[in-house]
């Protein structure tokens, strides 16, 4: 693997983690978004952005519970004990899901969106071009049809 690829991993992934931290507090767009600039950064396909978001995502949720936990803005003495776990409580449920958001937000961006939403069409250049379907000639007057068409568009004459 190159070096610029793993650097712009790298980039993806702490630039994803810094936005998951600003934007984990818009409930489901936020994380979407975190999780898409590192689907956007990693490419190579949905599972492998759903990977490297999941990543960020949870590194985002370490800088999240380091900046709660280092306020001081749950008190874990005194009275308020109860009321400080269920709130804890609440934010690790809320990041998980957050996290979950994430990871579709970063497989969809890695993904390749036409693979996804192709419905019945084949792959690749599979379909012929407009400048690679055979033509003939019709053996009663001349005139030129597909090879496929059971009879002539101008004398209906058949094979």
């Amino acid at each position: 693997m190159e070096w610029g690829r793993r650097f712009r991993e790298a980039a993806a992934v702490l630039l994803g983690a810094a936005a998951y931290t600003v934007l984990s507090w818009v409930p489901i767009a936020g994380p979407f978004i975190s999780g898409a600039i590192v689907g956007y950064g990693v490419s190579g396909g949905f599972k492998r952005g759903m990977r490297w978001a999941a990543l960020s995502a949870g590194m985002g949720c370490g800088a999240l519970a380091y900046l709660i936990l280092s306020t001081g803005i749950l008190a874990w003495g005194g009275n308020q004990i109860v009321l400080s776990a269920f709130i804890g409580w609440v934010l690790i449920v809320y990041s998980a899901f957050g996290v979950l958001f994430a990871s579709l937000g970063g497989g969809i961006a890695a993904a390749d969106i036409g693979s996804i939403f192709r419905f019945g069409f084949p792959k690749g250049d599979e379909r012929p071009r407009p400048d690679e379907i055979e033509y003939v000639l019709c053996p009663s007057c001349g005139h030129g049809r597909k090879a496929s068409a059971k009879a002539c568009d101008s004398c209906g004459g058949q094979r």
